[in-house]
Protein backbone atom coordinates (compact mmCIF):
# COMPACT_ATOMS: atom_id res chain seq x y z
CA UNK A 1 0.00 0.00 0.00
CA UNK A 2 1.15 3.56 -0.92
CA UNK A 3 2.01 6.67 1.34
CA UNK A 4 -1.44 7.76 -0.85
CA UNK A 5 -3.38 4.86 -0.07
CA UNK A 6 -2.69 4.94 3.52
CA UNK A 7 -3.30 8.94 3.82
CA UNK A 8 -6.99 8.85 2.08
CA UNK A 9 -8.47 6.84 5.20
CA UNK A 10 -6.90 9.93 7.47
CA UNK A 11 -7.61 12.65 6.07
CA UNK A 12 -10.69 15.17 6.12
CA UNK A 13 -12.51 17.30 3.87
CA UNK A 14 -11.60 20.29 1.49
CA UNK A 15 -11.92 23.47 4.39
CA UNK A 16 -12.78 26.74 2.32
CA UNK A 17 -12.68 30.36 4.91
CA UNK A 18 -13.63 33.62 3.42
CA UNK A 19 -11.82 37.15 4.93
CA UNK A 20 -14.29 39.87 4.04
CA UNK A 21 -13.69 42.77 5.84
CA UNK A 22 -14.69 41.82 9.73
CA UNK A 23 -16.68 38.71 8.54
CA UNK A 24 -15.60 34.92 8.18
CA UNK A 25 -17.63 32.41 6.26
CA UNK A 26 -17.06 28.96 6.04
CA UNK A 27 -18.05 27.43 2.80
CA UNK A 28 -18.12 24.39 0.77
CA UNK A 29 -16.16 23.92 -2.39
CA UNK A 30 -18.54 24.32 -4.92
CA UNK A 31 -18.58 28.21 -3.75
CA UNK A 32 -15.41 28.49 -4.50
CA UNK A 33 -15.93 30.39 -7.91
CA UNK A 34 -18.37 32.91 -6.52
CA UNK A 35 -16.43 34.19 -3.41
CA UNK A 36 -13.29 34.54 -6.14
CA UNK A 37 -15.78 37.17 -7.70
CA UNK A 38 -16.49 38.62 -4.73
CA UNK A 39 -14.64 42.02 -4.29
CA UNK A 40 -12.28 42.91 -0.81
CA UNK A 41 -12.88 38.98 -0.20
CA UNK A 42 -9.94 36.71 0.78
CA UNK A 43 -10.47 33.23 -0.03
CA UNK A 44 -8.25 30.16 1.76
CA UNK A 45 -8.81 26.77 0.65
CA UNK A 46 -6.86 24.37 3.14
CA UNK A 47 -6.43 20.99 1.06
CA UNK A 48 -5.42 18.68 3.60
CA UNK A 49 -4.63 15.91 0.62
CA UNK A 50 -4.24 16.51 -3.39
CA UNK A 51 -7.07 14.08 -4.07
CA UNK A 52 -9.34 13.96 -7.40
CA UNK A 53 -11.59 16.35 -6.15
CA UNK A 54 -8.70 19.13 -4.99
CA UNK A 55 -6.64 18.51 -8.32
CA UNK A 56 -10.00 19.65 -10.11
CA UNK A 57 -10.32 22.68 -7.67
CA UNK A 58 -6.79 23.66 -8.17
CA UNK A 59 -7.19 22.89 -11.87
CA UNK A 60 -10.42 24.52 -13.36
CA UNK A 61 -10.82 27.00 -10.46
CA UNK A 62 -8.53 28.45 -8.86
CA UNK A 63 -6.27 27.96 -12.27
CA UNK A 64 -3.73 26.84 -10.71
CA UNK A 65 0.00 26.22 -13.05
CA UNK A 66 0.26 22.78 -13.52
CA UNK A 67 3.91 22.22 -12.43
CA UNK A 68 2.33 23.83 -8.94
CA UNK A 69 -1.04 21.41 -9.09
CA UNK A 70 2.29 18.65 -9.73
CA UNK A 71 4.36 19.76 -6.79
CA UNK A 72 1.79 19.23 -4.30
CA UNK A 73 0.65 16.04 -5.38
CA UNK A 74 4.23 14.45 -4.67
CA UNK A 75 6.89 14.34 -1.80
CA UNK A 76 9.21 17.52 -2.28
CA UNK A 77 12.35 16.76 -0.59
CA UNK A 78 13.78 20.32 -1.00
CA UNK A 79 12.25 23.50 -0.57
CA UNK A 80 11.81 25.95 -3.19
CA UNK A 81 9.74 29.08 -4.67
CA UNK A 82 7.75 28.69 -8.19
CA UNK A 83 6.79 32.03 -10.01
CA UNK A 84 3.94 32.05 -12.17
CA UNK A 85 1.87 35.10 -13.65
CA UNK A 86 -0.52 35.14 -11.14
CA UNK A 87 0.48 32.77 -8.37
CA UNK A 88 3.22 32.07 -6.84
CA UNK A 89 3.84 28.22 -5.05
CA UNK A 90 6.11 28.33 -1.96
CA UNK A 91 7.32 24.94 -0.51
CA UNK A 92 8.89 24.51 3.33
CA UNK A 93 9.03 22.30 5.41
CA UNK A 94 9.03 21.22 9.26
CA UNK A 95 10.12 18.95 11.35
CA UNK A 96 8.45 16.09 13.51
CA UNK A 97 10.91 13.82 15.69
CA UNK A 98 10.78 9.83 14.77
CA UNK A 99 12.65 6.40 16.62
CA UNK A 100 15.84 6.17 16.51
CA UNK A 101 17.20 9.82 16.05
CA UNK A 102 15.27 9.92 12.85
CA UNK A 103 13.66 13.25 11.29
CA UNK A 104 10.63 13.50 9.27
CA UNK A 105 10.68 16.56 6.80
CA UNK A 106 7.06 17.63 6.66
CA UNK A 107 6.18 19.88 3.46
CA UNK A 108 3.43 22.50 3.87
CA UNK A 109 2.83 23.97 0.61
CA UNK A 110 1.43 27.32 0.05
CA UNK A 111 -0.09 28.78 -3.13
CA UNK A 112 -0.11 32.29 -3.36
CA UNK A 113 -2.56 34.17 -5.59
CA UNK A 114 -4.22 37.45 -6.05
CA UNK A 115 -7.19 36.93 -4.07
CA UNK A 116 -6.62 33.52 -2.59
CA UNK A 117 -4.27 31.41 -0.39
CA UNK A 118 -3.92 27.13 -0.81
CA UNK A 119 -2.28 24.96 1.53
CA UNK A 120 -1.56 21.83 0.76
CA UNK A 121 0.63 19.58 3.34
CA UNK A 122 2.52 17.17 1.58
CA UNK A 123 2.76 13.32 1.70
CA UNK A 124 4.21 12.07 5.05
CA UNK A 125 4.45 8.41 5.97
CA UNK A 126 2.15 6.77 7.02
CA UNK A 127 3.82 6.29 11.15
CA UNK A 128 3.30 10.47 11.70
CA UNK A 129 -0.29 11.25 13.06
CA UNK A 130 -2.47 13.95 10.03
CA UNK A 131 -2.64 16.08 12.72
CA UNK A 132 0.99 16.69 12.83
CA UNK A 133 1.10 17.64 9.40
CA UNK A 134 -1.83 19.86 10.02
CA UNK A 135 -0.48 21.74 12.83
CA UNK A 136 0.03 24.94 11.26
CA UNK A 137 -3.02 25.48 9.23
CA UNK A 138 -5.08 24.06 11.92
CA UNK A 139 -3.38 26.83 14.72
CA UNK A 140 -3.90 29.82 11.90
CA UNK A 141 -7.55 29.03 10.99
CA UNK A 142 -8.52 28.75 15.52
CA UNK A 143 -7.18 31.76 15.70
CA UNK A 144 -8.93 33.41 12.66
CA UNK A 145 -12.17 32.16 14.14
CA UNK A 146 -11.34 33.46 17.44
CA UNK A 147 -11.25 36.56 15.88
CA UNK A 148 -7.53 37.05 17.34
CA UNK A 149 -6.12 37.08 13.35
CA UNK A 150 -7.74 39.22 10.56
CA UNK A 151 -5.45 38.68 7.84
CA UNK A 152 -6.37 41.31 4.66
CA UNK A 153 -4.56 39.87 2.00
CA UNK A 154 -3.05 36.23 0.83
CA UNK A 155 0.49 37.60 1.88
CA UNK A 156 -0.72 38.47 5.23
CA UNK A 157 -2.71 34.65 5.12
CA UNK A 158 0.47 33.00 3.68
CA UNK A 159 2.93 34.78 6.51
CA UNK A 160 0.31 33.82 9.46
CA UNK A 161 1.33 30.37 8.07
CA UNK A 162 4.91 30.60 8.05
CA UNK A 163 5.34 32.29 11.39
CA UNK A 164 3.26 29.26 12.78
CA UNK A 165 5.66 26.71 11.36
CA UNK A 166 9.23 28.88 12.36
CA UNK A 167 7.53 28.72 15.74
CA UNK A 168 7.42 24.50 15.28
CA UNK A 169 11.01 25.11 14.39
CA UNK A 170 11.88 27.01 17.46
CA UNK A 171 10.55 24.27 19.73
CA UNK A 172 12.14 21.61 17.93
CA UNK A 173 15.76 23.17 18.95
CA UNK A 174 14.00 23.90 22.05
CA UNK A 175 13.47 20.24 23.12
CA UNK A 176 16.78 19.10 21.49
CA UNK A 177 18.40 21.32 23.63
CA UNK A 178 16.85 20.05 26.47
CA UNK A 179 18.26 16.67 25.66
CA UNK A 180 21.47 18.30 25.56
CA UNK A 181 21.46 19.97 28.64
CA UNK A 182 20.71 16.59 30.28
CA UNK A 183 23.47 15.04 28.55
CA UNK A 184 25.60 17.88 30.19
CA UNK A 185 24.38 17.05 33.43
CA UNK A 186 25.82 13.59 32.95
CA UNK A 187 29.14 14.47 31.90
CA UNK A 188 29.81 17.23 34.65
CA UNK A 189 28.49 14.78 37.14
CA UNK A 190 30.34 11.80 36.30
CA UNK A 191 27.20 9.35 35.27
CA UNK A 192 27.37 9.10 31.70
CA UNK A 193 27.05 5.41 32.19
CA UNK A 194 28.00 3.42 28.60
CA UNK A 195 29.81 5.43 26.97
CA UNK A 196 28.97 4.27 23.22
CA UNK A 197 24.97 4.89 24.49
CA UNK A 198 25.88 8.48 25.05
CA UNK A 199 27.51 8.61 21.62
CA UNK A 200 24.19 7.78 20.15
CA UNK A 201 22.19 9.91 22.20
CA UNK A 202 24.79 12.56 21.44
CA UNK A 203 24.63 11.87 17.59
CA UNK A 204 20.39 12.16 18.20
CA UNK A 205 20.57 15.26 18.93
CA UNK A 206 23.29 16.55 16.71
CA UNK A 207 21.63 15.53 14.19
CA UNK A 208 18.50 16.62 15.02
CA UNK A 209 19.86 20.29 15.15
CA UNK A 210 22.07 19.95 11.81
CA UNK A 211 18.29 18.89 10.16
CA UNK A 212 16.40 21.93 11.86
CA UNK A 213 19.75 24.24 10.59
CA UNK A 214 18.95 23.06 7.33
CA UNK A 215 15.17 23.63 6.87
CA UNK A 216 15.82 27.03 8.16
CA UNK A 217 19.02 27.74 5.79
CA UNK A 218 16.67 26.73 3.16
CA UNK A 219 13.48 28.43 3.81
CA UNK A 220 15.52 31.35 4.39
CA UNK A 221 16.75 30.79 0.48
CA UNK A 222 13.45 30.51 -0.81
CA UNK A 223 12.07 33.49 0.88
CA UNK A 224 15.19 35.34 -0.18
CA UNK A 225 14.09 34.53 -3.54
CA UNK A 226 10.32 35.80 -3.14
CA UNK A 227 11.47 39.16 -1.60
CA UNK A 228 13.96 39.45 -4.54
CA UNK A 229 11.07 40.14 -6.74
CA UNK A 230 9.81 43.55 -5.77
CA UNK A 231 7.65 44.29 -8.82
CA UNK A 232 5.69 41.27 -7.92
CA UNK A 233 4.81 42.03 -4.30
CA UNK A 234 2.76 44.87 -2.86
CA UNK A 235 5.00 47.49 -1.61
CA UNK A 236 2.65 47.12 1.53
CA UNK A 237 3.50 43.44 2.22
CA UNK A 238 7.74 43.49 1.37
CA UNK A 239 8.31 43.95 5.00
CA UNK A 240 6.30 41.03 5.78
CA UNK A 241 8.33 38.41 3.27
CA UNK A 242 11.71 40.24 4.54
CA UNK A 243 10.41 39.24 8.28
CA UNK A 244 9.79 35.76 7.71
CA UNK A 245 13.11 35.61 6.08
CA UNK A 246 14.94 37.14 9.03
CA UNK A 247 13.16 34.22 11.18
CA UNK A 248 14.25 31.54 9.06
CA UNK A 249 17.90 32.86 9.33
CA UNK A 250 17.52 33.31 13.06
CA UNK A 251 15.95 29.67 12.94
CA UNK A 252 19.95 28.57 11.12
CA UNK A 253 21.75 30.94 13.75
CA UNK A 254 19.85 29.43 17.11
CA UNK A 255 20.91 26.06 15.42
CA UNK A 256 24.12 26.50 14.48
CA UNK A 257 25.04 28.03 18.23
CA UNK A 258 23.40 24.56 20.17
CA UNK A 259 25.63 22.75 17.34
CA UNK A 260 28.44 24.43 18.80
CA UNK A 261 27.33 23.55 22.36
CA UNK A 262 27.32 20.29 21.24
CA UNK A 263 30.35 20.20 19.89
CA UNK A 264 31.99 21.55 23.21
CA UNK A 265 29.83 18.74 25.36
CA UNK A 266 31.85 15.89 22.87
CA UNK A 267 35.08 17.23 23.90
CA UNK A 268 34.35 17.41 27.48
CA UNK A 269 32.96 13.86 27.44
CA UNK A 270 36.42 12.95 25.62
CA UNK A 271 38.22 14.17 28.42
CA UNK A 272 36.60 12.85 31.21
CA UNK A 273 36.43 9.32 29.00
CA UNK A 274 40.39 10.03 28.98
CA UNK A 275 40.95 10.72 32.61
CA UNK A 276 39.21 7.98 33.69
CA UNK A 277 38.99 5.16 31.11
CA UNK A 278 42.34 6.10 29.20
CA UNK A 279 42.87 2.66 27.61
CA UNK A 280 38.80 2.15 26.77
CA UNK A 281 39.32 2.97 22.89
CA UNK A 282 36.13 4.12 21.85
CA UNK A 283 37.12 6.41 19.34
CA UNK A 284 36.69 10.45 20.26
CA UNK A 285 32.83 10.85 20.03
CA UNK A 286 29.83 11.65 17.63
CA UNK A 287 31.54 14.67 16.96
CA UNK A 288 34.97 14.24 17.36
CA UNK A 289 38.12 16.92 17.89
CA UNK A 290 37.71 18.06 13.70
CA UNK A 291 34.62 19.92 14.29
CA UNK A 292 34.55 23.65 12.54
CA UNK A 293 31.97 26.14 13.82
CA UNK A 294 30.47 28.65 11.67
CA UNK A 295 33.94 30.82 12.36
CA UNK A 296 35.83 27.87 10.03
CA UNK A 297 37.51 28.85 7.21
CA UNK A 298 35.55 28.54 4.03
CA UNK A 299 37.58 25.67 3.15
CA UNK A 300 35.49 24.10 6.50
CA UNK A 301 32.00 24.83 5.51
CA UNK A 302 29.90 22.39 3.81
CA UNK A 303 26.72 22.52 1.13
CA UNK A 304 24.71 25.16 1.58
CA UNK A 305 26.85 27.42 3.61
CA UNK A 306 27.10 24.82 6.78
CA UNK A 307 29.66 24.05 8.94
CA UNK A 308 32.36 21.35 8.35
CA UNK A 309 32.61 18.31 10.07
CA UNK A 310 36.10 16.54 10.20
CA UNK A 311 35.77 12.90 11.82
CA UNK A 312 39.65 12.41 13.84
CA UNK A 313 40.05 8.84 14.64
CA UNK A 314 41.78 7.88 18.24
CA UNK A 315 45.53 7.49 17.54
CA UNK A 316 46.28 3.78 16.72
CA UNK A 317 42.60 3.20 15.88
CA UNK A 318 42.18 3.41 12.00
CA UNK A 319 38.33 2.28 11.79
CA UNK A 320 36.40 -0.26 12.77
CA UNK A 321 38.00 -3.22 10.95
CA UNK A 322 41.57 -1.88 11.81
CA UNK A 323 42.49 -4.56 14.60
CA UNK A 324 40.19 -6.82 14.44
CA UNK A 325 42.16 -9.27 16.30
CA UNK A 326 42.12 -7.48 19.30
CA UNK A 327 38.37 -8.10 21.35
CA UNK A 328 38.26 -4.50 22.81
CA UNK A 329 39.16 -2.82 19.23
CA UNK A 330 36.34 -5.20 17.94
CA UNK A 331 33.62 -4.10 20.41
CA UNK A 332 34.42 -0.21 20.20
CA UNK A 333 34.42 -0.16 16.74
CA UNK A 334 31.44 -1.67 15.99
CA UNK A 335 28.78 0.78 16.68
CA UNK A 336 30.99 3.90 17.73
CA UNK A 337 32.56 3.54 13.70
CA UNK A 338 28.87 3.37 12.84
CA UNK A 339 28.41 6.47 14.14
CA UNK A 340 31.44 7.71 12.06
CA UNK A 341 30.10 6.23 9.04
CA UNK A 342 26.39 7.54 9.80
CA UNK A 343 28.04 11.37 10.05
CA UNK A 344 30.16 11.28 7.06
CA UNK A 345 27.36 9.39 5.05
Amino acid sequence: MSFFQVQVDRIAGIRVLSLTGGMIGSHSVDEVATLLARDATLVWVDVPECSDQAVTLLTDVLKCHPLAVRDCMQRNRVPRVRIYPHQQLLILHGPERGPSSHVHYLALDQIIGEKYVVTVPGPINPTVPIDVALRETDGVRKRIEAGRLRPDSPYELSYAITSALTHRLKAFIEDLTRDVWDLERRVTGGHMGNPEEFLEELFGAWHGLLAVRMMGALGAEVLGRVAALEARIPVDERPLIADATDQMNRIRNLADGEREYGALLDLRHEHHRQRHHPRHPVGRGALDHGWRGPSAAAGGKGPHGGTGLTVVLAPGHHGPHAAEGHPSHRRSGGRSGALRQRLLS
